[in-house]
Formats: structure tokens, C-alpha cells, sequence
């Protein structure tokens, strides 16, 4: 049964996100081609007229293109937080008489939901990559070889990299779908506004959440500080080799620490859901 609401919940999401992202990389196509045939035709080849015609149209597109990127960014977030939304209010009924039991909504509402925002920021970052690869031939790369040397000089390998950072991302996303769906779950039973109670369930939540953030954050900074600086080398951006294990050691930590803290969180956030959908169920 879960792959028939995934497959229901795809459905009437896909032709949405659909028309979003074919719109951002037609744009970022648009932009593409007018910032590399604009390198190739200078004025004294072109001619005024061109050069003039160039930067308004390229000026134009750059404002579309970042109108559309932030239509994307907003609806995946608008659409995630409305689908959810939908299993408290009239449609309740419907999709509670289901033979599908509470895990089985939620974990398809969390699936879709992790999809859609994996793919909103793949789509976002081809765009930039189409804008960034026309413009390649005509910019400085000095920057980027710059940080690359960087990371090499951490010691940092490109697969531990790669790891750590995307598990980091991943637990990061759950966490913060999660935080969307828990004060959905609860906002029925703080007022008679359902949406109202979401609202302030949602403050409620963001509040506690900052301050349990803050707490780790400065356990976290002062753990890595005194790793990155094991062996009385205060300076832990200009090490030496002796010192290359600690700094790994510490972006492990960095990374490993955050992803238990999001993983927790999302487990958390999760049964509170959990919890109110299975014995608090108030629906209009």
C-alpha cells in the first residue's frame, strides 16, 4: 500500500515541480548563451547596437532567472508544508479511512517530501553550473584552484569529502522536513485555528530548537578547536604535516557530531508526529 500513495503523491506533485524546473533551466540555458556569446563578440566585433542589445536582455534574464530560482526554493517548501497539511484538514476523513496505517502516511509524506527537495537542489545547482560553464572560458579560476589547495593542504580526501557532507546534508534536510510536519501534528490541539496552531506550535518548536542548537554548536566549536590545535599549534589554519591526523580527526568530528545531533532530531520530531497523528488525531 505504501507504493500506491508514493505513487499517488508523485503524481500530483510531478507535473508542478515538472514546469518549475524545466522554467529555471530554460532560463539558466538563456542566461548561458547570452553571457558566452557576449564574450565572444566585444564591441569593436559587434558593434554598439549589439553590445547595448546584450546587456539589457542579459540584464533581463539574470532578474528572471533569479525570480524563478526563488519560486522554486519557495513552492518546494510551500508544496512539502500543503501535501502534509492536507492529512489534517478535510481531507483527513479520506485519507485516514485508508487501509494504510500512520507510518505508512508519514513515511510516504517524508519520501516525497525528501525527493522533491534532492531534486529542487540538483535542478538548482545544474542552472548554476550551465551559467557558471558558459562563463568558464572568460573567468578567473585562480579561486577556485586556490580552495582546492586548501582542502588539500587539511589533509581532507575528496571521498571522505563527499561522505561527510552529504551525510551531513541529508540528516540536515530530514531534520528540517520533520521540523515542518511535527507542529502540523500538534497545531490541532493548541487552538480552534488549525492553522493558527500550527503556526505557534511551529514558533514553539523553532524556539527550544534554537536554544538545544546553540548548546551544541558550542560543544561542537570548543571539541574541535582544542583538536585542531592538539600539539600546541594555536594556529590551526597555517598546520604542519604533524598535525594533519588532528584536523581530520576534527572535521570528522565536526561532521560526525552534527549529523548524530540531526539524526536525533529527525527521530525525535518524527515520533512527536507519530504520537499526535496516532492518539490525537483532531480533525475538522
Amino acid at each position: 500500500m505504501l507504493g500506491k500513495l508514493l505513487k499517488h503523491e508523485f503524481r500530483a506533485t510531478a507535473r508542478i515541480f515538472g514546469l518549475m524546473y524545466a522554467g529555471l533551466l530554460a532560463l539558466a540555458g538563456m542566461n548561458a548563451a547570452v553571457l558566452f556569446f557576449t564574450g565572444l563578440a566585444p564591441i569593436n566585433y559587434a558593434g554598439v547596437f549589439q553590445s547595448v542589445f546584450f546587456d539589457v536582455m542579459g540584464s533581463l534574464l539574470v532578474l528572471s532567472y533569479m525570480l524563478m530560482l526563488l519560486a522554486v526554493i519557495i513552492l518546494n517548501f510551500v508544496i512539502i508544508v500543503v501535501r502534509f497539511y492536507r492529512l489534517y484538514g478535510d481531507e483527513g476523513y479520506l485519507w485516514h479511512t485508508l487501509p494504510v496505517s500512520v507510518d505508512q502516511h508519514l513515511i510516504c509524506k517524508l519520501i516525497v517530501a525528501t525527493v522533491w527537495s534532492l531534486a529542487s537542489a540538483a535542478v538548482v545547482i545544474i542552472s548554476i553550473g550551465l551559467i557558471f560553464i558558459a562563463d568558464w572560458p572568460f573567468s578567473d579560476m585562480g579561486t577556485i584552484a586556490e580552495a582546492t589547495q586548501e582542502l588539500r593542504a587539511f589533509g581532507i580526501p575528496n571521498g571522505f569529502l563527499l561522505f561527510t557532507v552529504s551525510t551531513y546534508v541529508f540528516t540536515a534536510l530530514l531534520a528540517r522536513i520533520l521540523s515542518y510536519f511535527a507542529p502540523i501534528a500538534i497545531g490541532p490541539n493548541l487552538t480552534k485555528s488549525r492553522l493558527g496552531g500550527s503556526v505557534l506550535a511551529y514558533v514553539l518548536i523553532s524556539i527550544c530548537r534554537s536554544v538545544i542548537e546553540g548548546f551544541v554548536t558550542t560543544v561542537v566549536m570548543v571539541v574541535v578547536a582544542s583538536m585542531a590545535t592538539a600539539g600546541g599549534y594555536t594556529n590551526s589554519i597555517n598546520v604542519i604535516p604533524d598535525v594533519l591526523g588532528n584536523v581530520n580527526s576534527s572535521m570528522l568530528f565536526y561532521f560526525g557530531a552534527y549529523t548524530v545531533y540531526f539524526v536525533a532530531l529527525s527521530i525525535a520530531f518524527y515520533l512527536v508526529t507519530r504520537h499526535f497523528t496516532s492518539h490525537r488525531l483532531n480533525l475538522p
